[in-house]
């Protein structure tokens, strides 16, 4: 329902700044019979891309780039629908026949600009508000340093149900990931990937983990059997914490 709002509201919005002197007649009659099956199309592509399965709060940027792709197809859909149906026409000025209508190059562009902006805008925001309450994320006194292998979507995900559910007993300490981009990155809620999986031996020394959660669905075997090695052969240095 709000994307559907969303959309309409950015088609009619396109018309409205691309006139500064009001809207002529003719493109008032092709929004009013192109709005409906703009709406009712972009519902379905947005369905058809995916973006409805998953929930606002925990959308990525892979997420956003779908959703960038499903309003190019959007936008390229009404181009098309007013090219073959020509849902509005006006009299021809030779006084024989009637010409169709066409949406001006600015509208399209607008709409497209806007349709981006406020669909990704409200999927931003609601992220934000529902993240808002687990900033101060303070975890149990018995909690368990827990550290993530994996910083993409898969470990990000784990995080968030770390800090939302603290009777987990979990305590993130870090991300080790092999993408030499995040090397040193501060993630979500500050934490930080603090080396490669091929440097697991010097991350486990330096925070000392109680627990190594594997957040990589697609991982290789060979990528879990190095973790999963790299663990069972260390020692902490704190007699303390062994």
């Amino acid at each position: 329902m709000v994307d559907g709002v969303l959309v309409g509201a950015a088609w009619y919005l396109a018309f409205k700044l691309r006139f500064d002197n009001g809207v002529p007649r003719r493109y008032e009659n092709l929004f009013e019979s192109t709005v409906g099956p703009l709406v009712g199309g972009a519902l379905v592509v947005f369905a058809l891309t995916g973006l409805y399965q998953k929930w606002w709060r925990y959308f990525g940027r892979r997420d956003y780039e779908a959703l960038l792709r499903a309003l190019v197809i959007v936008t390229g859909g009404i181009v098309a629908f007013v090219a073959i149906a020509h849902p509005a026409k006006i009299p021809s000025r030779v006084g024989v026949g009637e010409v169709a209508v066409s949406p001006p190059a600015g509208v399209i562009a607008l709409f497209f600009l806007l349709a981006t902006a406020l669909t990704a805008g409200v999927r931003l925001l609601v992220s934000e508000v529902l993240e808002r309450p687990v900033r101060g994320f303070h975890a149990a006194r018995d909690a368990r340093d827990v550290l993530i292998v994996g910083a993409g979507d898969g470990g990000r995900l784990v995080l968030r149900e770390i800090v939302r559910n603290p009777g987990l007993g979990y305590r993130p300490v870090g991300f080790a990931d092999d993408d030499p981009r995040k090397r040193g990155l501060r993630l979500d809620y500050g934490l930080r990937v603090l080396g490669r999986t091929d440097e697991l031996g010097r991350i486990l020394d330096d925070v000392e983990p109680d627990e190594v959660i594997i957040a990589i669905p697609s991982a290789p075997g060979t990528l879990r059997a190095r973790v999963v090695t790299g663990w069972s052969g260390w020692a902490p240095t704190s007699p303390a914490r062994w």
